[in-house]
């Protein structure tokens, strides 16, 4: 991990439900308060599946991890003695609201070399692009949807690159600006951010943006090097502790 960021992800709609014994006191407690089951499933999912990989590299058990969280609610963990300064993030989605036969996907990103945020969308969602992006998409990202030939997958291409970035930093969508604008690279696989008047900003972040599925679009905003490596696992459910 020191010179490399991983994306570790699961599909979520064929497998097992994980012990939610995994979970604190807390978790559990949010767990039991939601009352559509597939986003409690979804919910029970996501947090073993975050627990178990940042166990991987904490070297501590998954149940014993401890979180904080910072003012603006963004997880954090506790430090301890001999454990890493890990950045991490965590998202997830359903394919079952659109009616697709994707599965819906689960994915956290690790990171030693800084900040990092994660989104992950399912394309086919209902949404009212225009009125969103005209909210909140800059100027610029609302000229190239208007001219996309698929209006849907570009929205959240730029939907998933600002969350993911004020994931990152810590704010989220409450923090969306028309100060900045991201610009897509032609095989849709990276981005770069043009921050008005913050041309540090520009250099320090990274942006890659994947496909695991048909009907979902992942991105990971990285305050990292240029040449940094990013590799992706999938996560196997039978690993779950």
């Amino acid at each position: 991990l020191d010179s490399e960021i991983h994306i570790w992800f699961i599909r979520t709609d064929s497998m097992d439900v994980p012990d939610e014994a995994v979970l604190s006191d807390s978790e559990l407690e949010k767990y039991r308060s939601i009352k559509h089951p597939s986003n409690a499933r979804d919910y029970l999912v996501a947090h073993a599946l975050l627990r178990n990989v940042l166990s991987k590299y904490a070297g501590v058990a998954a149940a014993d991890l401890q979180f904080e969280h910072s003012e603006h609610g963004k997880p954090m963990l506790v430090a301890a003695e001999g454990v890493p300064a890990i950045e991490f993030n965590l998202t997830h989605t359903s394919a079952a609201a659109s009616g697709q036969s994707d599965s819906g996907l689960c994915a956290s990103v690790v990171s030693t070399q800084g900040l990092c945020g994660i989104d992950v969308e399912n394309v086919a969602r209902q949404n009212k692009v225009d009125a969103v992006a005209k909210r909140l998409f800059a100027e610029e990202e609302c000229r190239v949807l208007a001219d996309s030939v698929d209006k849907p997958a570009a929205f959240f291409r730029y939907w998933t690159l600002r969350e993911a970035y004020l994931k990152a930093v810590g704010t989220g969508l409450s923090g969306s600006s028309k100060a900045f604008h991201f610009e897509v690279d032609g095989a849709e696989e990276a981005a770069v951010i043009h921050h008005t008047g913050l041309p540090k900003e520009n250099q320090r972040w990274r942006f890659r943006l994947y496909r695991l599925s048909p009907g979902s679009q992942l991105t990971v905003a990285l305050e990292a090097a240029d040449d940094v490596e990013v590799r992706l696992f999938e996560f196997d459910a039978a690993d779950f502790d």
